[in-house]
């Protein structure tokens, strides 16, 4: 197990006791400083700066005990952001949530198509788009998407 991987053992239950997820934690070097970037969402929101005064607060405590980091670092807790990336093994977590997925090979001739993802199976999902104001549900091949991310939906 290397370090990130422990300061995620570490982190992601405190994290999930405060009702959000851990995205991403890395480590980064800039203007000779070391920097821990912990990245957090909210599965049904937006991360405000109250959450990532909470999740600061709870981790740092954690992080010194456990000083995996032999080196001073500065602790950076922020949002994944409106429209991250996806991981494709992570679609389940996005069910029923508004996504973009970008193309190997154009669906009747798009590269991106952004939808619900309404079910998912192994090897293909399901994705709601609308085309010319009506609802149309597709099915994707998994190996035909090149990457996903989280949508932005306008209401």
């Amino acid at each position: 197990m290397n370090i990130i991987q422990h300061i995620e053992t570490l982190i992601k239950p405190v994290i999930e006791g405060l009702g959000l997820a851990l995205y991403e934690v890395s480590l980064s070097l800039a203007h000779g400083q070391k920097y821990l970037h912990v990245f957090i969402e909210k599965p049904q929101g937006r991360i405000g700066l109250q959450e990532i005064i909470q999740v600061t607060q709870a981790i740092n405590p954690l992080l010194d005990e456990a000083n995996l980091i032999q080196e001073h670092y500065v602790l950076d807790v922020a949002s994944a952001g409106v429209e991250h990336p996806i991981h494709l093994d992570e679609l389940p977590q996005y069910l029923h949530r508004q996504v973009a997925l970008h193309l190997l090979h154009p669906f009747e001739g798009e590269n991106m198509l952004i939808g619900i993802l309404e079910k998912l199976e192994p090897d293909r999902l399901w994705l709601q788009i609308i085309v010319k104001t009506r609802k149309r549900l597709v099915e994707i091949k998994r190996k035909d998407i090149d990457y996903a991310r989280l949508a932005v939906a306008m209401k």
